[in-house]
């Protein structure tokens, strides 16, 4: 489980370990270990890890050690994620790399480096966390949404490339939901963006994290098949929507939307 401090990564983390799965949960090194470190000590089964997921990218023998270690891993849960929302002129390159190489490249890097393993044991799981804003994308998280359309492309095509290795893949697709990706809102403060965050809360319904990481335990149990999970009526009628959005008439209403909001 990459990105296990916070959010959807802590909260599936515990709900595996308290169901006995044997639970490796990296995390970075300058991570608020607090939670974790509680999870650890109530759960035998659960294992911390520092591990910074953009190591995979430049250090792949940490990555392979830490499989030699654990002798192999039979499902990964690649959650670790960032999100910085602004005017894209307005990013840094900094904030345009972290985002691109956390959310996409390392999670290649990740299945590159582990799923020879998978192979060889004739079975695996890989489990991408992707976003709702990769089937609807929003304005104002451009970069953001561009990382995680790349990653359901990846996921896409490994399901089939992997399947005559016994090696399944599934993509899930979480809302926008209050978690700790959000931290970096305060990072944009320019007056169009806030009007657009304003905006996606609107759109979006107050929903329980609990779904997704209960739906994460189904496919660990073996429960569920499906390759594509998203959450809710509503975010499947959104994504219905899409083709209306890229129209005059749907660039008109956003643009009447936005000027409404206050």
């Amino acid at each position: 489980m990459t990105g296990a401090s916070g959010g959807i990564g802590l909260m599936t983390t515990e709900l595996l370990a308290s169901q006995g799965y044997e639970v490796v949960a990296t995390v970075r090194p300058s991570s608020d270990m607090t939670q974790i470190k509680a999870l650890s000590e109530k759960y035998a089964t659960l294992t911390i890890e520092h591990f910074d997921v953009l190591d995979a990218l430049y250090y792949p023998k940490i990555l392979k050690d830490l499989e030699d270690r654990h002798n192999g891993f039979d499902i990964i849960v690649m959650n670790a994620g960032v999100l910085y929302g602004g005017l894209i002129e307005k990013m840094t390159s900094a904030q345009i790399m972290t985002t691109v190489q956390t959310n996409l490249s390392a999670c290649i890097a990740i299945t590159s480096t582990l799923v020879e393993g998978m192979k060889e044991r004739g079975q695996g799981k890989l489990i991408f966390i992707s976003s709702l804003a990769a089937s609807r994308p929003l304005p104002y998280l451009s970069v953001y949404n561009a990382s995680k359309a790349g990653l359901e492309g990846l996921a896409k095509s490994l399901y089939l490339e992997l399947a005559p290795s016994y090696i399944d893949v599934y993509l899930v697709e979480p809302g926008f939901y209050q978690t700790d990706l959000w931290r970096h809102e305060a990072d944009c403060q320019d007056q169009e963006t806030q009007k657009v965050k304003k905006l996606a809360y609107f759109m979006t319904k107050p929903r329980d994290v609990k779904e997704v990481t209960f739906q994460i335990l189904k496919i660990c149990e073996g429960k569920s098949r499906r390759f594509h999970h998203t959450f809710g009526h509503y975010a499947k009628f959104q994504c219905l929507c899409k083709p209306f959005i890229y129209t005059k008439c749907g660039k008109t209403l956003y643009k009447y939307l936005l000027r409404r909001i206050k």
